[in-house]
């Protein structure tokens, strides 16, 4: 409205907005043993995912609409006024206060603590490498087959909706899936499953010469995606210690972060030097076998006493 258009206002504002995602995303994953019984976290986790699904594929629609009927300073507004309803919703639920065990500390004190609470706990531990590996290797996937399909089937705009509409509907169908199915009782086993399903879907992006044939294993792999999540999420908030939840996302989120930035660093420039398939292949075969090993060295940790 003031009529400020530079760039570095932007950019000022998206560090805002990110620090703010940072706080609340694993605040979010820490609040949820708080409001749902164990036995129903998986249900309501699956529910969570296909809601996430469903906006990401109208969001871009509604933001096309409002882009062309208002001024851009009016779009902005709604999302002022969307996160205000929000903060609104969030006023009136209760939660009891976790009660802390150790006198407060300063952040970086807290964080160390977090890191050493949650590498002492090898089951833990090998979610949170899951996690650096996984994040790593799904990159190419998610931020190269779009260049992959400009080059090897044709830049139409269609394709390219084409491209995210189907996974948004794989992961639409696998929330529902695991909304209505409710339970994972093995959750190292899905983790492990999932990660391998992704691994042989990934080859086989690379290796589909036909684009038919691209989105129906795109919309496969887009399936798995709510499942992992889901078990990954219900999985760390029932081996974790309550006063000790938020910290561990904390670092979850930390890492999730940090693995894809360094991965396109990786990604990107290479795949000006070999194609996108041969990433692909590479990517997913590594996946698969991240999965495997997971599985391997995890399945028979004991769960900790909370």
């Amino acid at each position: 409205w003031s009529g400020f258009t530079r760039l570095e206002l932007l950019l000022a504002v998206s560090v805002v907005r990110s620090i703010g995602a940072g706080i609340q995303m694993p605040a979010v994953n820490a609040i949820y043993p708080q409001l749902v019984p164990q036995e129903n976290l998986t249900r309501v986790q699956g529910i969570n995912q296909s809601v996430s699904s469903v906006l990401m594929l109208l969001a871009p629609a509604v933001g096309g609409v409002v882009l062309g009927t208002m001024d851009i300073a009016w779009a902005f507004m709604i999302d002022v006024v969307t996160a205000s309803a929000a903060i609104l919703i969030l006023r009136l639920i209760v939660v009891e206060k976790v009660e802390r065990t150790e006198e407060p500390a300063s952040v970086f004190t807290e964080l160390k603590q977090g890191v050493r609470y949650a590498f002492g706990n090898r089951l833990l531990k090998g979610i949170i490498i899951c996690y650096a590996f996984s994040f790593f290797l799904i990159t190419p996937a998610a931020v190269l087959t779009p260049l992959m399909i400009e080059r090897s089937f044709g830049g139409e705009v269609w394709r390219l909706t084409a491209n995210e509409i189907v996974w948004t509907a794989g992961s639409f169908v696998g929330g529902i899936a695991v909304s209505l199915y409710g339970n994972i009782r093995d959750k190292i086993l899905a983790i492990a499953l999932c990660l391998v399903a992704f691994g042989i879907s990934f080859t086989l992006l690379g290796l589909a010469g036909n684009f038919a044939l691209y989105l129906l294993v795109m919309g496969f792999s887009g399936f798995f995606m709510p499942v992992i999540a889901t078990a990954e999420t219900v999985f760390i908030q029932e081996i974790t210690k309550p006063e000790m939840m938020g910290r561990v996302f904390s670092i979850i989120q930390i890492i999730a972060s940090a693995a894809m930035p360094v991965a396109i660093l990786l990604f990107g420039p290479l795949a000006d030097v070999v194609s996108v398939e041969i990433l692909l292949i590479v990517s997913g075969a590594l996946l698969a076998i991240v999965g495997v090993v997971y599985h391997a060295t995890n399945r028979r940790s004991e769960r900790p006493l909370l």
